[in-house]
């Protein structure tokens, strides 16, 4: 018969059954090799004219394994970088792959070689804009967007029917779209998750080390009932209501008191989920004094954890506390972090400080002290242990993602905009890059057989 996955909440509350299937990791899928490490890809020798530099910024799955594709300087030549990969005759191949403006915003993706009859299969593609310029030898592409600047383009193409030589390519290009021009030396295009798999559709990417080392193993791959992939996340009801705040994300709002500071365009920022949600908090120029922002007091019923989600800005110093009703802040529930270094300055006893990518920390801190009314507040500081000083009313730093919930430790972030309504579920976290674990706290989770009659 059927495998099928229920879940439940901790208290028994049925979220799903038998909608969809549930792998933890698929059978190795990924023809290529070495796909988040552009160092070992080919590339055209005469003349040589780029250079790979690994491990450069984030990818999209938040690691530092990103790589960028350099055009060096001199006379103009193509700049392809390459991976031959074992293919069919007559067969459909989905390439994909990762990619990100670093300096030029052209770029072409696609399948070339013999066993393609000679022919670029693929698309021209401009990452400024995340759209398609041109595609190339009948080919069907799609280009989806990541998040943070970053697109996952997927090309299909049919071989031929004689075989010969597979590959899969990236081109740098020009903003004429042309492939034959001389490079600066620093500008290139940011790369990293390459797949060629069998068939049409792009499925979840499973990242390939040495042949037959998966690297980044495709958790959860997700179907819906009818087959179709969905995210590498979970999809399931949220959770009742735990966040004591309101509009969470949207700083701006009246609920939040800006002492002495303000908050910039709304949403204009990628937030850690990459949406634009994120907004920034500036410090006003008045003389010697603190510059903070802090939330509407909430009732809670013990002693409530605070958390925000911070990343550097002009300033690089912060602090997180929790303050009662009375307006007093607790020195022994406030920490300060350097956020360009992700270390807590002081306070270490009182908050944990968690890397959630991009630049992103998720400060938290639980209260220690019995109240009832509770709230939390964040402060921009000028250094370790400067946070009374004159502001110039430009610097600041970037915020999203507020939270204070009846727990005495901090759990995934839900999105409230107004009261009672969710816009950012917290759906189960599952962890795709490292596999440190699948899912956190909102449900267990069983499989059961259905026995055969």
């Amino acid at each position: 018969m059927a495998t099928t996955i229920t879940k439940l909440f901790p208290t028994g509350i049925l979220q799903s059954s038998v909608a969809f299937d549930e792998v933890t990791q698929s059978a190795i899928k990924n023809l290529l090799t070495y796909t988040e490490d552009f160092t070992q890809w080919s590339k055209n020798t005469a003349p040589n004219d780029y250079t790979v530099t690994a491990n450069v910024i984030a990818a999209p799955n938040g690691t530092i394994t990103a790589d960028l594709i350099i055009k060096s300087t001199g006379a103009g030549s193509s700049s392809i970088s390459f991976k031959v990969f074992s293919g069919a005759i007559n067969t459909a191949y989905c390439g994909s792959i990762y990619i990100k403006a670093g300096g030029y915003s052209k770029v072409h993706v696609g399948f070339s070689n013999s066993a393609f009859n000679n022919t670029s299969y693929g698309a021209n593609i401009d990452l400024a804009t995340g759209t398609i310029n041109t595609i190339l030898g009948g080919s069907t592409v799609t280009v989806q967007n990541a998040g943070n600047g970053w697109y996952r383009v997927s090309v299909t193409a049919t071989s031929n029917t004689s075989g010969g030589n597979y590959v899969f390519r990236i081109v740098p290009l020009d903003n004429t779209y042309s492939t034959n021009f001389a490079g600066d030396g620093v500008s290139g295009i940011y790369v990293w998750g390459a797949q060629v798999e069998l068939g049409s559709v792009a499925t979840p990417y499973q990242g390939i080390g040495a042949s037959g080392v998966v690297v980044t193993p495709d958790y959860s791959v997700k179907l819906s009932p009818t087959g179709v992939y969905a995210a590498q996340f979970d999809e399931v009801t949220p959770s009742p209501i735990k966040n004591l705040l309101t509009y969470t994300e949207q700083f701006n709002q009246s609920v939040y008191g800006k002492q002495r500071s303000s908050i910039g365009a709304i949403d204009t920022i990628a937030a850690p989920n990459g949406t634009l949600t994120a907004e920034k908090f500036i410090e006003d120029a008045t003389a010697t004094s603190t510059h903070y922002i802090n939330s509407a007091y909430a009732t809670s019923v013990g002693l409530p954890t605070g958390s925000i989600y911070v990343k550097a800005g002009e300033r690089t110093f912060c602090e997180l506390r929790i303050i009662l009703n009375s307006g007093g802040g607790f020195a022994s529930n406030s920490f300060v972090v350097d956020l360009s270094t992700g270390a807590i300055v002081t306070g270490a006893a009182y908050g944990t400080l968690t890397n959630a990518g991009n630049g992103w920390y998720r400060l938290s801190a639980t209260a220690t002290t019995s109240g009832t009314n509770y709230a939390i507040r964040l402060g921009i500081f000028q250094s370790s242990s400067v946070f009374s000083y004159t502001g110039n009313g430009v610097s600041g730093l970037y915020i999203w993602g507020a939270q204070l919930e009846d727990n005495s430790t901090v759990t995934p972030y839900q999105g409230i905009g107004a009261a009672g309504v969710i816009v950012t579920p917290d759906f189960a976290e599952r962890r795709t890059s490292t596999g440190t674990y699948l899912v956190s706290g909102y449900f267990d989770e069983y499989t059961y057989t259905i026995a055969p009659f």
